[in-house]
C-alpha cells in the first residue's frame, strides 16, 4: 500500500508522508480488557494523527489474541498450525479427524480464536497419546480422508499386521478351485469358477482374515485393477485364462495332491474358519455381483483406485476399514 487515508484531510496522502510508532494499548477481546506493548502503529507525520494500516491493524490483532489465548489457556493460530503440520494432515483431514467443520479449522488458523472445548481438543492430539489418536481415528468418518491423510493417519494408529504363514494369494487360491471342482462334481448345474469370481473371494477372504485376526492371511499387496482388488501372483499363473476348470484336466495324482492340501487348510481353525464362511456367503454369487460389491462407495477399492494408475496398492489398513461390520 503506498498511500493512507487521513480523515481530517479527507483524503490520501503517500507513505512518504507518514511514519510508523509504537504504543502500548488496551482493547477489549471478547468483553475482556487486554493490554499489550509497543504496538507499531502508523500516524499522518504532520499532524501526528492515527491512519489505518491493514498489515499493522493485522499485526494488532494477532498480538491482541495471542494475549488474550495466553490468559485462558487457549491455543494460538501458530500452536493450531505447527500441530496440523507437524500431524501431516491437510485441514480438511485435520478436522475430520477432530470432528469438526473444515471451515472451523480454516477460521482458527486464518487468527480466529478457537472455543475453550475446541482448544482443549486439538490440545489432545499434540502430545501424540497413541491410544487417543486410535480412537479418535476409528470414531472419524474415514470416507472423508484424502488418500494422504489416511495414510498419515495408519501409520501414526495403525499396529503393523504380522504376517501370515502363506506369502502370495495363489497359495490360497487352490483352496477355492478344489472347493468348486467338489461342488461341480455334485450339481452339474454350477458355473465353472472363472478368475474375476477367484480374485474376488481371495479378496474377501483377506479382509474377513485381518479383521479377525489383526493379521494378514498372505503377505502378497492387494492391487487396485480397473474391475476390482487383484492379487498379482493369480493374474500371472491364470493369464488369459477366463475360466478356471484346470482341476478337470489334472491328473489323478495331482488332483489328490491339491485335495490334500485343501483338506490341511481346511483343518485349519482359523483360516479353514475364513475360507469357509467365504465360500459360503460369496461362493453362490457370479463374478459380477461379487465385482459390484468391490465397487460400492464404501469399499478399499473405491477409496483407492485412479483411471490410468497401474499396480496401485491398497493399503491393508483401508481393507480392515472396509470388513468393520462384517460378524462371524
Amino acid at each position: 500500500m503506498n498511500e493512507f487515508f487521513v480523515e481530517s484531510l479527507d483524503e490520501f496522502v503517500p507513505i512518504s508522508a507518514t511514519n510508523v510508532v509504537y504504543q502500548d494499548i488496551t482493547a477489549k477481546v471478547k468483553g475482556t480488557e487486554i493490554s499489550i506493548e509497543k504496538i507499531p502503529v502508523r500516524i499522518y507525520a504532520a499532524t501526528n494523527e492515527e491512519v489505518f494500516d491493514r498489515d499493522l491493524a493485522q499485526v494488532r490483532d494477532e498480538r491482541l489474541f495471542a494475549a488474550y489465548a495466553r490468559r485462558n489457556n487457549l491455543l494460538t493460530t501458530p500452536e493450531i498450525k505447527a500441530i496440523r503440520h507437524h500431524l501431516g494432515l491437510s485441514q480438511r483431514g485435520f478436522a475430520n479427524f477432530l470432528g469438526l467443520a473444515k471451515s472451523t479449522i480454516e477460521q482458527y488458523e486464518a487468527g480466529s480464536l478457537p472455543t475453550r472445548a475446541n482448544s482443549n481438543l486439538i490440545e489432545r492430539v499434540a502430545d501424540y497419546d497413541v491410544t487417543t489418536l486410535k480412537k479418535m481415528f476409528v470414531d472419524s468418518d474415514v470416507k472423508k480422508y484424502s488418500n494422504n491423510d489416511m495414510d498419515v493417519l495408519q501409520k501414526l494408529t495403525a499396529e503393523k499386521l504380522e504376517r501370515a504363514r502363506f506369502q502370495k494369494a495363489l497359495d490360497v487360491a487352490a483352496w477355492f478351485m478344489a472347493q468348486d471342482y467338489m461342488q461341480r462334481q455334485v450339481d452339474v448345474t454350477v458355473s465353472t469358477l472363472t478368475q474375476m469370481k477367484l480374485q474376488k473371494l481371495l479378496y474377501f477372504a483377506q479382509g474377513i482374515f485381518m479383521k479377525q485376526y489383526q493379521r494378514l492371511l498372505f503377505s502378497e499387496d492387494t492391487l487396485a485393477y480397473t474391475h476390482g482388488p487383484v492379487y498379482d501372483s493369480v493374474a500371472q499363473q491364470f493369464h488369459g485364462q477366463r475360466e478356471l476348470d484346470i482341476l478337470q484336466t489334472l491328473d489323478q495324482a495331482a488332483l489328490t495332491q491339491i485335495l490334500a492340501q485343501q483338506q490341511n487348510i481346511s483343518e485349519d481353525i482359523e483360516v479353514g474358519g475364513v475360507l469357509s464362511y467365504v465360500w459360503a456367503h460369496y461362493g453362490h454369487f457370479e463374478a459380477a455381483s461379487l465385482r459390484a460389491l468391490t465397487h460400492s462407495d464404501e469399499s478399499a477399492w473405491t477409496r483407492t483406485y485412479q483411471a490410468g494408475e497401474y499396480k496401485l496398492q491398497i493399503p491393508n489398513e483401508e481393507i480392515v476399514m472396509e470388513f468393520a461390520e462384517v460378524k462371524r
